[in-house]
């Protein structure tokens, strides 16, 4: 998308004046200038958003979603002393601090951070301009700044909690262009004032209602970064009028149904309409290459659009691996079926419904047939979005990974589809489960050829089993994204959603067992060193 920076005076003005954001943070040459123009600063505005690695390669291994991105599994666990290593084994005594002697993802972020600081700087000092426009375009900036540090704090820094907070370090808040001025690393309560104070309902009221690109921010992208802020914050009844708003103002879901009429490509483009803002990565195409987790793998409803079941090893049946007598494992399992893959098809429950036969439309009887053709089926070939055989083949591991060269997931960035799961859950923790459960609904209704409705067995649930629901096909829908890391910080900072992460990972026919405690220093990405070696404050959060 760098096409949309067409005018070359323009891009060499703009290369003028990329001063450091910290001169003491080393991300950038030193240097000051200010843009003379509003079309200058609409230039500088119309980013082509590449944020360093994907998430996929460090946050995506340390919650488990995935193993690595395109890298053979094997050949990571015969590297100690990698931060491969210390994601997939869960070893916390490799020297990530050491490791970690520059960071592409930080560096992007600030470099960013400080476009949105010029900017906004050169606004207060063009007078000869639409005043409106000014405003606009000031609140732009103010908004992605806003979000790239909200990015930053959730990575390098612990989950916000209220009765912490004001004492756990944070990262540093960069809010203007003097690179003399150290930049002081703030407390995360800090951090997240200022982020509410860049993303106030004033600067969200001055955004375009829409924009020109899925590259600039609008009020529905503005109003979607304070949901997810607040929601990170735990505030869920505060986030919902601004997750409302912003469905509102977009509320469109891609359509996977149209996946089969495709020859098996997963088509999402970069462009689509459910992007509020994107925001990729170094290697653009995404999630292509991620190699999810056996227990990842397990979470795939039943006829999800974007992967062949039957190559799913060993299958999953929605068990959280605690081996309670939850009734939620019954009624996901027996009433809908949705992750009993493993050929347990015995429907004795009496739940007066045929959701236990495998023909439910009569033209297989004994129920070894699938396509009802009654030929010998072969294992399948095809080249699916999510392929096991080809996993194994090129990663050394049976779980999915990607092949798809056309989805792209907006890693970085926000998507409507996701808002969704955020108003879904701010409802769930306010008391309104069938709410919630309604706007899963609405999702997976373009997710899986074999949909049932959640929201209609509401009456059966509380909280924390609708909370079960969400955290299952939320997990599946933010693959190749920040979010599923984010969201385990957050939950492993409530008593009544944390969790240790038990990863088995099977190599040669081996099975290795991993754990994460919920209090682990591994969610916590350690500063580069780059940065750390000329800023005293930029201490490590753990």
């Amino acid at each position: 998308m760098s096409r949309i920076i067409k005018n070359t005076f323009a891009v060499f003005a703009v290369a003028a004046t990329l001063c450091a954001c910290d001169g003491k943070l080393d991300i950038v040459p030193k240097g000051q200038n200010t843009l003379q123009t509003i079309d200058e600063v609409e230039t500088l505005l119309n980013q082509d958003y590449k944020l360093g690695d994907l998430p996929a390669t460090d946050l995506g291994v340390i919650c488990n979603e995935n193993y690595a991105v395109s890298e053979n599994v094997k050949q990571i666990l015969t590297k100690p002393y990698s931060l491969g290593y210390a994601y997939l084994t869960y070893d916390e005594s490799v020297d990530r601090i050491t490791l970690t002697q520059s960071d592409s993802r930080y560096e992007s972020i600030y470099k960013y951070i400080n476009h949105m600081n010029v900017a906004i700087n050169s606004l207060s000092k063009i007078t000869y301009a639409d005043p409106n426009h000014k405003a606009q375009l000031e609140a732009e900036a103010r908004i992605i700044r806003a979000y790239l540090h909200w990015l930053l704090v959730n990575i390098h820094a612990k989950q916000y909690d209220p009765a912490t907070a004001d004492k756990d370090g944070g990262i540093a808040y960069v809010d203007n262009i003097n690179t003399e001025e150290m930049k002081r690393k703030l407390t995360v309560a800090e951090v997240y004032n200022r982020i509410l104070e860049d993303c106030s309902d004033e600067v969200i009221a001055r955004l375009p209602k829409m924009s020109i690109s899925v590259l600039r921010a609008n009020r529905a992208f503005g109003n979607a970064v304070r949901a997810k802020v607040l929601m990170q914050m735990k505030r869920y009844a505060d986030a919902i009028p601004y997750a409302e708003a912003a469905l509102s103002l977009n509320g469109t879901i891609d359509d996977r149904s149209t996946i089969p009429t495709m020859m098996g490509q997963w088509v999402l483009e970069q462009t689509a309409v459910n992007n509020y803002l994107y925001m990729t990565a170094l290697t653009p195409i995404c999630p292509y290459g991620e190699i999810l987790s056996q227990e990842t793998a397990n979470k795939f409803e039943m006829g999800d659009y974007t992967i062949n079941l039957s190559q799913i090893p060993g299958g999953g049946d929605y068990d959280d691996d605690d081996d309670d007598d939850d009734d939620i494992i019954d009624f996901a399992k027996k009433r809908f079926k949705v992750f009993a893959l493993d050929g347990d098809d015995d429907d004795d429950e009496g739940d007066g419904g045929d959701e236990g036969d495998d023909d439910p439309d009569g033209d297989d009887p004994d129920g070894d047939d699938p396509d009802g053709d009654d030929d010998d089926d072969e294992p399948s070939m095809t080249i699916t979005p999510w392929n096991t055989m080809l996993s194994e083949m090129m990663y050394g591991v049976s779980t999915p990974s990607c092949m798809s060269f056309t989805a792209y997931v907006n890693p970085y960035g926000i998507t409507s589809d996701r808002m969704y799961y955020t108003l879904a859950e701010c409802y769930i923790r306010t008391g309104e489960i069938k709410k919630g459960l309604e706007l899963i609904d609405k999702v997976r209704e373009k997710r899986t050829a074999l949909y049932f409705s959640f929201a209609e067995q509401a009456d059966l649930l509380d909280e924390v089993k609708a909370m079960r629901l969400l955290q299952q096909t939320k997990w599946i829908e933010s693959l190749g994204s920040y979010e599923n890391f984010f969201d385990s910080k957050r939950w492993n900072s409530e008593e009544a959603y944390k969790s240790t992460i038990t990863r088995h990972l099977v190599i040669d026919g081996e099975e290795k067992v991993y754990t994460l405690e919920p209090n682990s220093k591994l969610w916590i990405l350690p500063f580069p060193a780059n940065a750390t070696r000329h800023n005293a404050s930029l201490t490590q959060n753990y």
